[in-house]
């Protein structure tokens, strides 16, 4: 799927909006060659690219929810950088779709996480802790910046080819905080909170917490809650809502009680009926550096 032509010295001519952020009015394989498809979702693709003009590699998001794509993009023109959210290059707009040139995320989290049904092993102590804490990273300068993930998952997750961890997929991510009425329910159930399940109850920057929660579990091999209903969404729904305490700690005593008690600490702050009760991110933050990072 290369351009029609070599146009490694062309530059875009449309002018861009979004401030910084460039979206232009032209065929993007003009200016991009694409490489197979790298990950697919339900409405957009991800293909790894290479770019004529810089000579260098990104991934390129296809999608017909321009109205999704376009929160993405308001969110990356509206935040400062940060190293473990990844950037945007430029966009574009061509016959129905959008285009988003990011940076390439060699391996999405997912699939490093371990598998306890297949025995998989488990990801070294050390590792584990720089994955969680560069999340909390990305999520604190979200917040920071009044801007709630709204799917927050290992899904959602990628690590680039230094090691370094992005936070990726802002399409449902609201700009607001504290507790909302009437917020539509967006983000994949699993990760969800009890109380976003109602959309009176809804607290976006607190919901965000508790998904990190859910995350950090799956890195250390626990399952999402109800994983075995995802296909039957209503009884998922119904679960999620009637839950009536959060998740039970996770036996870790295979990475040695002491990193057992800093994760459940981490977990404890996350996993909270009340959002009220939540740590924020940058509370977090403090008992990762105050609690994990001491040895």
């Amino acid at each position: 799927m290369s351009g029609d032509s070599d146009s490694s010295s062309v530059e875009p001519t449309s002018p861009p909006v979004f401030g910084d952020v460039k979206v232009w009015d032209q065929d993007p394989k003009y200016f991009y060659t694409f490489e197979k498809m790298q990950s697919r979702g339900s409405t957009s693709h991800v293909y790894p690219c290479f770019c004529k003009r810089s000579h260098k590699k990104f991934a390129i998001k296809k999608t017909l929810e321009i109205d999704v794509t376009f929160m993405e993009i308001m969110v990356w023109s509206t935040i400062p950088e940060h190293p473990n959210i990844v950037g945007l290059i430029e966009a574009f707009i061509w016959k129905g779709y959008i285009y988003a040139v990011m940076e390439l995320g060699e391996s999405n989290l997912t699939n490093i996480i371990p598998i306890r049904e297949l025995n998989s092993p488990m990801l070294p102590p050390d590792m584990v802790l720089s994955i969680i804490r560069q999340i909390i990273l990305a999520v604190c300068h979200l917040h920071a910046n009044n801007f709630a993930h709204g799917d927050l998952k290992s899904d959602n997750v990628v690590i680039i080819a230094d090691g370094t961890i992005k936070l990726i997929d802002f399409g449902v991510a609201t700009q607001n905080c504290g507790i909302h009425k009437n917020v539509p329910f967006c983000g994949t159930f699993s990760w969800k909170s009890p109380n976003s399940m109602y959309r009176d109850t809804a607290a976006p920057l607190s919901d965000d917490i508790w998904s990190m929660g859910i995350t950090i579990g799956e890195i250390v091999g626990v399952d999402p809650p109800f994983l075995d209903q995802v296909k039957y969404p209503n009884q998922l729904i119904r679960s999620i809502r009637e839950l009536q305490a959060p998740p039970a700690l996770p036996d870790l005593k295979n990475y040695g009680e002491d990193f057992e008690r800093k994760i459940h600490a981490l977990l404890n702050g996350c996993l909270k009926m009340d959002p009220a009760e939540r740590l924020t991110g940058r509370q977090l933050l403090e008992i990762f550096d105050e609690n994990i990072k001491k040895n």
